[in-house]
């Protein structure tokens, strides 16, 4: 594990300091400060950084000025932003360039974990890997075309309905991501976290959706990129589908409702990994599919062999940078591997049931109600269910799959 790079930016050097020390105190680390934009793009110039933390508000060159610079000078790095005011105006200027928005002086402690959740899933993807420069970069990941013109065409609506824009949202992957990872931003001002999509459409409003649509254009449609195999139709079925298993077994555990909903989230993005691949490096794509049909290999392990990672980690590490929760997080990136999440854990200790256990369950049970069995694909990994505690539950789980597999039609 490298010893990861940081920059922090502030023209008050109170700020600095109470971030240094936080950081130097949670995270091994070399930490750089500067004064001012300029100062901190001539350290950029001369070498890189892994995270780059920035105030909003500076003389000169401000935070969204300096980090728009920043993504294309060193476009691996992370790009966080902390400002002393909310507000979607703010959020408006920065939601191109950041990846994370937060409140200072507040947010010092929640900046070194959200830091630390990245730098834990980068780790798992190997040194000049490429994919971590393209997730840096993504702003957003492109829309099922219907659903995308059905949200432009309401928007559009004079009689718009929040409601009806919330319906839309949720029935898309890549617009629940990022208005999940908006609404839960600090700009916005919530106490509480936010996993329902129609939800945190509601809580935008109308003028930041049809400003980020309309104007600001983050949001995309997919375009016809004639991958065969690949069917953004197909992913997002499989992703609704899942999610709604997830929260059978969730509410079949007695879960509450905060719980329901990560999980559910957690399981809803499990696979985005596999949109970050088809969108942004087709080739690598076709490669992975034509190892499978020749080779007879599950899709990760051919995607280990061209790329060096496979969907589960990129998708993680995508879900970090935004922002994401350790639970949605470590759903996407250790659902076909869930053993390497509790690696180093005693023998003797029981694995808490978590979105890893619930997530890889509801994977494989809703591959299998689409009559997925073949030699290839993914198993009940029974030794981890086993070392979790959950083996004797695994009968119920897979009766209550059924129920989540009506809800997600329903939704569809």
């Amino acid at each position: 594990m490298r010893r990861p790079k940081i920059l922090v930016v502030d023209d008050e050097p109170m700020i600095q300091k109470v971030l240094e020390r936080v950081i130097e105190a949670t995270i091994p680390s070399d930490i750089t400060t500067a004064s001012s934009g300029y100062q901190a793009l001539g350290l950029l110039k001369r070498e890189p950084f892994d995270v780059v933390i920035t105030d909003f508000s500076m003389p000169g060159m401000d935070g969204p000025e300096f980090l728009a610079i920043v993504k294309d000078l060193r476009p691996d790095a992370v790009r966080l932003i902390f400002t002393g005011n909310d507000g979607a105006d703010s959020a408006l200027r920065a939601v191109d360039v950041a990846h994370q928005y937060f409140l200072k002086p507040t947010a010092m402690m929640t900046i070194s974990d959200r830091i630390q959740r990245v730098l834990k899933i980068r780790d798992l993807l190997p040194e000049a890997c490429s994919l971590e420069q393209i997730v840096s970069q993504i702003e957003t990941l492109p829309s099922i075309p219907a659903v995308y013109h059905e949200l432009e065409v309401e928007l559009h609506n004079p009689d718009v309905s929040m409601e009806k824009i919330g319906k839309i949202v949720a029935q898309d992957i890549s617009l629940s991501a990022k208005v999940l990872q908006l609404v839960n931003s600090a700009f916005f001002g919530l106490r509480e976290g936010v996993s329902n999509p129609a939800q945190a459409s509601t809580l935008l409003g109308l003028k930041v959706l049809q400003a980020l649509i309309l104007t600001t254009h983050i949001f995309s449609e997919w375009k016809d990129k004639k991958l065969p195999g690949f069917s953004i139709h197909d992913l997002w079925d499989h992703s609704l589908g899942t999610a709604a298993i997830a929260q059978e077994i969730a509410l079949a555990e007695a879960a509450d409702t905060a719980t329901k909903e990560d999980l559910y989230v957690a399981a809803l993005f499990h696979d985005i990994g596999k949109l970050i691949v088809a969108a942004n490096l087709p080739d690598s794509y076709l490669r992975v599919r034509e190892i499978c049909r020749k080779d007879k290999v599950s899709e990760v392990e051919a995607e280990i062999q061209v790329m060096g990672v496979s969907h589960a980690e990129a998708g993680a590490y995508l879900l970090a940078v935004w922002g994401f929760s350790d639970a949605v997080v470590n759903g996407s990136a250790f659902h076909h591997h869930p053993e390497r999440h509790a690696a180093g854990v005693s023998p003797d200790t029981v694995v808490p049931l978590d979105s890893v256990a619930i997530v890889h369950v509801a994977d494989v049970f809703e591959h299998e109600t689409r009559g997925d069995v073949s030699p290839t694909s993914l198993k009940l990994n029974a030794a981890y269910l086993r070392s979790a505690g959950v083996v004797d539950r695994i009968f119920q789980w897979r009766s209550v799959a059924t129920l989540g597999q009506r809800a997600s039609v329903r939704r569809i």
